[in-house]
């Protein structure tokens, strides 16, 4: 069993924030038949919908309001010893505090945040230690990627901010990888977004699945949008990029059998 202390640097929660929940539940249960979504009413009047998978709990979708102006998109969670620190920490680093910190009950404390290229995601301060999977199962999460304008600026960033290694790897087809490690785990990545590419700095989750191609002929049925149809990764498995009928980016890998 892991312990928080186990978890500090890794990637350990997803959150969907969507402009059209019941949409995304549709399409998100139809590609992952064994998704159990459990409505969960939140303080302050709002409902949580509790993302089950693989018989463990691995995120959650939220209503976003469109009036904030911010497409649909998932965010990953990072856990810290101490948000608030961590924040400070950021804020020298020339990142920047999206959301200040807040606190539920015996979860923890959490704080939306951007790193210097602007790639969003949540500092979380456990309350219990979430168990990772050594091999996440089916429609499980199981990489976090960064796609940034600058990788060596925001390696950098990352190892001073939550202590990770990294280090560079050629990838067929891909270029220059970064692999993000922790205690010696590789278990996120990272690379540069292409020269003429006009998306923001982002990080993007992967999810597993049995058979990319199968899944990914599924996302267009369901309304989704293919970004990178499927293709190979020496070494890794096959991954494919899509879009979410709300418009919240997403990859699926299928693992090499080991």
């Amino acid at each position: 069993m892991s312990s928080i202390a186990d978890l500090l640097g890794r990637f350990v929660w997803h959150d969907l924030m969507t402009t059209d929940v019941e949409a995304a539940t549709s399409f998100y249960t139809a590609l992952f038949p064994d998704w159990r979504i459990n409505i969960v009413p939140m303080e302050g009047g709002y409902d949580y919908h509790m993302i089950g998978a693989g018989g463990t709990n691995v995120g959650g979708m939220l209503l976003l309001d469109e009036a904030l102006g911010f497409p649909s998109h998932w965010i990953s969670y990072v856990a810290v010893e101490d948000c608030d620190a961590t924040v400070a920490r950021l804020e020298q680093l020339g990142g920047a505090c999206v959301l200040p910190t807040m606190e539920i009950a015996s979860v923890g404390r959490f704080a939306i945040v951007r790193d210097a290229q602007g790639a969003h995601f949540k500092l979380f301060q456990m309350e219990f230690a979430q168990e990772l999977p050594a091999r996440p199962a089916i429609g499980q999460f199981c990489w976090d990627e960064l796609l940034t304008s600058d990788i060596q600026a925001a390696r950098a960033m990352y190892s001073e901010l939550l202590g990770w290694e990294s280090a560079e790897v050629e990838m067929p087809g891909l270029g220059t990888y970064t692999l993000f490690k922790n205690d010696g785990t590789d278990f996120a990545g990272g690379m540069s977004l292409p020269p003429d590419s006009d998306a923001p700095s982002n990080w993007l989750p992967y999810l597993t699945v049995d058979d990319t191609d199968a899944r990914a002929a599924h996302v267009a049925e369901l309304g989704g949008t293919t970004y990178v149809e499927p293709r190979d990764i020496g070494g890794v498995g096959r991954f494919s990029v899509h879009a979410d009928p709300t418009g919240a980016a997403f990859a699926i890998l299928q693992p090499l059998e080991k």
